[in-house]
């Protein structure tokens, strides 16, 4: 009996069996694998370590600002209780 390829459009399988939807994903991760390969290769060891360096030099700022920034903050709110417990603007201890 002759293959009939229209019946794999009209069923949505293939000449082998799998589905379409099976064949593009297969084949979409073949696209996406060889990209990132190709990325990986693109670059020397020494270049990786540079864009390393740099997304960590980034990462380490955004952290301490981040923590900073809350620390802040903090301490705003606690100047502010003292004052309010004290009555008065004013937030050191000396009288």
């Amino acid at each position: 009996m002759r293959h009939n390829p229209r019946l794999d459009i009209i069923c949505g399988t293939s000449s082998k069996g799998r589905s379409m939807a099976a064949q593009d994903k297969t084949g979409i991760a073949s696209y996406v694998g060889s990209g990132i390969a190709a990325l990986i290769g693109a670059m020397t060891v020494q270049e990786w370590a540079a864009v390393t360096g740099i997304v960590l030099g980034v990462g380490t700022f955004a952290v301490n600002w981040y923590y900073r920034r809350k620390s802040i903050q903090a301490q705003v709110v606690a100047d502010k209780a003292k004052a309010d417990y004290y009555g008065g603007s004013r937030c050191d201890d000396t009288n």
